[in-house]
């Protein structure tokens, strides 16, 4: 984390204290219906990938405190710990076409999202597997985020006297607010993904995002689409069974 000499960034502000007292207790945990997987990842590890991605920006692709990343990302473990690294690397995190995107140095995307950045100056792409790896037929001139980031440390140090830009005002803790225990995201689009981890880690809780593929909307208490259709009536079962086994609290989670 910050050395005495470095500034903090929103990364630390949001998960320094945490990695000090318990680097492995749980910070996300990633249901994935497609792939019938579940992915859990401590304090330290999503510390790690946030280190990786942190490094990558700033010492493969030379960003600079100040500099914007466009991110653009669908519900996934690694893409919880994109914004932390964007924000390690004293970057700031804009949505596509919102303050900031204008000038970004490097979008990052996962892989369903690609078509919509074939503008981008330096485009990263995210794999939706378990493991996050991108597909090998990528377009020339598109890189894979996760074979990209692997060779740097797992552990990263903001620029000495690179200073700490404030964050976008839309991912500021004052502004998300704050939030504690397990709290449940269900197929997030982007701001909300980025809004539920900065309330989430800011407010001392954990992550359980949870990936139905349906393109349903899942947010009215937690019920789902009113259908008879039983493929819609097994996704409402299998969010039920998360939320009792990871004992989340529907009232806080937003799904």
């Amino acid at each position: 984390m910050t050395s005495p000499s470095s500034p903090a960034t929103l990364t630390d502000s949001l998960l320094a204290e945490r990695m000090a007292a318990d680097p492995a207790a749980p910070l996300i945990t990633h249901y994935d219906l497609g792939e019938d997987s579940r992915i859990e990842l401590s304090v330290v590890t999503t510390l790690n990938w946030a280190a990786k991605i942190g490094g990558l920006l700033r010492d493969g692709l030379g960003a600079m405190p100040g500099d914007t990343v466009v991110v653009d990302l669908s519900s996934h473990w690694l893409s919880v710990t994109i914004p932390l690294g964007i924000w390690w690397a004293g970057c700031a995190v804009a949505l596509p076409g919102g303050p900031g995107a204008e000038d970004a140095v490097a979008t990052i995307c996962t892989v369903d999202r690609i078509d919509a950045h074939d503008d981008a100056d330096e485009l990263f792409v995210a794999g939706l597997d378990a493991f996050a790896m991108a597909p090998l037929d990528l377009p020339p001139g598109v890189s894979g985020l996760v074979a990209e980031a692997r060779p740097y440390p797992d552990s990263f140090s903001p620029t000495p006297g690179g200073g700490a830009p404030e964050p976008l005002a839309w991912t500021s803790p004052s502004a998300v607010g704050k939030r504690s225990g397990r709290v449940l995201s269900v197929d997030p689009d982007t701001r909300e993904l980025v809004e539920s981890l900065v309330a989430v880690f800011s407010g001392g809780g954990s992550l359980v995002l949870a990936s139905t593929g349906t393109g349903a909307d899942w947010s009215d208490s937690g019920q789902g689409p009113e259908t008879d259709d039983s493929a819609a009536r097994a996704t409402a079962e299998w969010l039920d069974g998360i939320r009792a086994t990871e004992k989340v609290d529907r009232s806080d989670a937003g799904a």
